[in-house]
């Protein structure tokens, strides 16, 4: 089956599959985010994936693997300065990766919230009606804003509350 917008999108996809047929309805199943420990005792810095995953649904994986490279680098040059990389920045390092992770609770919060269509749908209902709520959920998940200005109680109250 070949949709109207994979026709204008992706023309030479279409194209391609123009004879094909759909033998089974596709079937996929969720991300399993892990997180480790970015940083180990043996020297190694993580970074990206490796270090934590996030579904690309929220788009984020890119600007937390640039994030986490930067810190690396940061941390990295200082070893090199003098010393090597002691326990002193590899906990450094963590530290400072772990500012990140108000940022990956935020995407779990989404992810959770995207996964149940009646909060979905009530959440979006919310936004529609008020505004300046919206407008404090897209500062926050563009990065203009903290995490914590979505993720405290008050906030998802207003949002995700059953019979406002």
């Amino acid at each position: 089956y070949i949709s109207d917008s994979m026709q204008q999108y992706a023309p030479i996809l279409a194209e391609r599959l123009s004879g094909a047929s759909l033998e089974a309805t596709p079937t996929s199943i969720g991300c399993f985010g892990h997180v480790c420990h970015p940083a180990g005792a043996e020297g190694i810095l993580l970074v990206g994936d490796a270090a934590s995953f996030i579904d690309p649904f929220t788009g984020e994986g890119v600007s937390f693997a640039l994030q986490g490279s930067q810190i690396a680098a940061d941390v990295t040059l200082s070893a090199l300065a003098g010393g090597g990389l002691t326990p002193a920045l590899l906990r450094t390092y963590e530290r400072r990766r772990a500012e990140l992770s108000r940022r990956y609770l935020l995407c779990d919060v989404i992810q959770r919230v995207v996964h149940a269509p009646a909060i979905f749908d009530r959440a979006l209902s919310r936004l529609q009606g008020r505004p300046a709520v919206a407008e404090r959920l897209m500062s926050v998940l563009g990065g203009l804003r903290p995490p914590a200005d979505a993720l405290n109680p008050a906030f998802l109250w207003r949002l995700l509350a059953p019979g406002m």
